[in-house]
């Protein structure tokens, strides 16, 4: 009889496990990544906001991914996450470079020699804020479908 019952429950956990793992995806997609666009909007903006994504990376696994790139395809996401040492900017295609400065005028320059970018680690402090929350939104999920399905 134990047997019989080790063997039912296994096959219950299994079964939730299945389920948990078919919708992950959109559980992390609410918990992590429709919040981790917002504090990227605030943080950076809404076209790096645009870079982030969920990715399923396993049985029942999510990561946050980043993957903002400059009109040139330089990987801006990793420059803003890891940082930069300092270092000269030239121009790769054009006679010089150009943005635009604090009060909105144009600036050309031939060569900037840039004091590097600070780690900001947006990315990994975010999914470590949100991660909790995802934990949380699996417990109170599969609590509400074992009350409201026969598992088991």
């Amino acid at each position: 009889m134990l047997e019989v019952t080790e063997q039912r429950l296994a096959s219950a956990k299994n079964r939730v496990d299945d389920w948990i793992d078919l919708n992950i995806l959109t559980w992390a997609k609410e918990e992590i990544l429709l919040p981790a666009q917002q504090d990227i909007t605030q943080s950076v903006s809404a076209r790096a906001a645009d870079g982030l994504s969920i990715e399923k990376t396993g049985r029942m696994k999510v990561d946050l991914v980043w993957e903002f790139l400059s009109d040139d395809g330089a990987p801006v996401h990793f420059f803003i996450e890891y940082g930069t040492k300092p270092h000269v900017i030239t121009p790769s295609k054009k006679q010089a470079l150009h943005w635009k400065g604090p009060s909105g005028v144009s600036v050309f320059a031939k060569i900037v020699q840039h004091g590097g970018t600070e780690a900001r680690n947006l990315v990994h402090i975010i999914e470590e804020e949100r991660r909790g929350a995802l934990r949380q939104r699996i417990i109170d999920e599969v609590t509400n479908h074992m009350e409201t399905s026969k598992v088991g």
